[in-house]
């Protein structure tokens, strides 16, 4: 988790961290070591994708989301001003945090 931590205390430095996703702060920081990197997070005011990557037609990451994005498709921001639609999957829970997930992009 430490690209992760990394890019999350980056995010929070710059105040570009969403407040409702500040209760898994503690993990993040704990896990935080080394540079983050150059593209931080892909960002949707219910949604962020920790030190994402696109991969055979794949947003990956570390997903941080609340259930209001559950199955749906959204349109996220990357830190660096590029946009991205995915397909959320199902979400049971208000608040979720998850190393290593896969979103299909829709466009």
């Amino acid at each position: 988790m430490s690209v992760y931590g990394a890019a999350a205390m980056q995010l929070i430095k710059e105040r570009r961290f969403p407040q409702w996703a500040l209760s898994f702060y503690g993990d993040l920081k704990r896990s935080a070591s080394g540079e983050p990197p150059e593209l931080l997070a892909y960002c949707h005011k219910n949604a962020i994708m920790l030190a994402p990557t696109i991969e055979d037609g794949e947003l990956k990451g570390m997903l941080i989301c609340e259930d209001v994005v559950s199955e749906k498709i959204i349109e996220m921001e990357s830190t660096l001003g590029d946009r991205v639609s995915v397909k959320i999957h199902k979400l049971t829970i208000r608040y979720s945090a998850q190393e290593g997930v896969s979103l299909p992009i829709m466009s």
